[in-house]
């Protein structure tokens, strides 16, 4: 369980999340951008309180844990508990709380609680696998003589990179399908061709490939909306 100065340390995501909240509400965005925060930085969170460092953050009895008789099944799933709990319990309750106020449909709200929920278990359970692998044994001072063993940057960067990478994609095709169809097809009749034309230019065997690219491109502008929302629903686990 993280402890209040840890927590008061690992808190920065919400003071980013507040951060785009004001911003949001400059541009009358608010209730568009707080489902978002509900579902994706809460879970994030959730894995960064607790269970990111779990060798540091066992200190003195860590000779004692690690001579116990419990599996690294259980050791990692007693970790995921205090996050399981509240980041669920909270993803959920600021989830369906913001949804009702935004302006998305029955079918996306429910989207993003799938997506925060799975994110969640995501979130809480990668923490301290990337937590074993690169641990922090050091302390630092919080203010008040008081100190902390907080995550290492690694572990924080690490964690912050798999969660928010697959969720982030996830939310945007479950909301904006047609802009991500967009963008993959101009990446793949566009860009991707022109890439090539410039191998090809400098004398690699690539030419027949621009062709093929840019009928993916094609085929890809064809596909409806709601697959693409699928397929981000269901890529996000």
């Amino acid at each position: 369980m993280a402890k209040p100065s840890r927590i008061s340390f690992a808190l920065l995501p919400i003071f980013i999340a507040g951060s785009v909240l004001i911003n949001a509400s400059q541009f009358g965005l608010l209730f568009v951008v707080a489902p978002l925060i509900a579902a994706i930085v809460i879970p994030w969170t959730a894995g960064l309180l607790f269970g990111l460092n779990p060798l540091g953050d066992a200190g003195g009895v860590l000779p004692t844990v690690l001579t116990t008789r419990l599996t690294g099944i259980q050791f990692i799933t007693g970790l995921t508990i205090p996050g399981r709990v509240i980041g669920l319990s909270a993803t959920v309750v600021l989830t369906l709380a913001t949804g009702v106020v935004s302006p998305y449909s029955l079918i996306e709200r429910g989207g993003l609680l799938l997506l925060g929920i799975t994110v969640v278990f995501l979130s809480v359970r990668l923490a301290p696998l990337v937590g074993l692998w690169f641990p922090r044994f050091s302390a630092i001072s919080v203010g008040q003589r008081r100190t902390v063993v907080p995550p290492s940057i690694t572990a924080v960067v690490v964690h912050s990179l798999v969660t928010l990478g697959l969720a982030i994609p996830a939310a945007t095709a479950l909301l904006a399908p047609a802009g991500v169809r967009t963008a993959l097809r101009l990446l793949v009749s566009g860009l991707v061709p022109v890439f090539l034309t410039q191998l090809a230019a400098a004398g690699m065997p690539v030419a027949s490939g621009i062709a093929l690219f840019q009928s993916f491109g094609a085929t890809i502008g064809s596909i409806p909306t709601q697959w693409i929302q699928l397929v981000g629903l269901g890529g996000r686990s």
